[in-house]
């Protein structure tokens, strides 16, 4: 009895592989542990971009995308940045976007002296190099850090963005949010 039902489950496996387009697709190994999570990833061009991040800080590796092989991997926001090219630790990053010639790093803060919570941006070249410095793209005026949002949404053709600011409410009052294109 065990054999039949050995073979009926080898059967119902082999038959939704087959149905499936199933693909397989292989790697070099990058150093990782149980505290290293993927974030996102994309394609541009020849590469993929990946956003990783561990205990030490965010890191963007890039890929070749037909050997599969790891090009170079960036830590670029730390709580001890050494380096001008690094991001510190007061900075919450937010979403990436992968554009057409650039790699967009979204970052938010809070300044309590302001009451501010704003964001900021780091462009990233396609070799994994910042370009320029972080720019402020956004503010919001609130009392507390848990108020108020931004959302950030990429074109179809990946050749601009947009900034959705949704400030606090006032209870029983309309709801406020601003829209900004870049």
């Amino acid at each position: 009895m065990r054999k039949v039902y050995a073979i009926i489950g080898l059967l119902m496996v082999n038959f939704v592989c087959m149905s499936q387009n199933f693909n397989f697709s292989y790697s070099q190994m990058t150093p990782s542990n149980l505290f290293t999570n993927i974030l996102t990833a994309g394609k541009i061009g020849e590469n993929i971009y990946q956003i990783k991040s561990d205990r030490k800080g965010l890191y963007l590796d890039i890929f070749d995308s037909q050997k599969m092989s790891l090009l170079s991997s960036k830590l670029f926001k730390a709580n001890k940045c050494e380096s001008s090219d690094c991001i510190d630790k007061h900075f919450d990053y937010i979403k990436t976007s992968f554009m057409k010639d650039a790699i967009l790093l979204f970052f938010e803060t809070y300044d309590r002296k302001a009451d501010q919570r704003m964001l900021f941006v780091q462009k990233v070249n396609l070799n994994g190099n910042f370009e320029g410095k972080l720019v402020q793209i956004d503010k919001i005026d609130t009392k507390k850090r848990s108020e108020g949002s931004f959302r950030v949404w990429q074109s179809e053709d990946s050749t601009k963005f947009m900034i959705i600011n949704n400030p606090p409410f006032e209870k029983y009052n309309n709801e406020k949010f601003g829209f900004k294109i870049y």
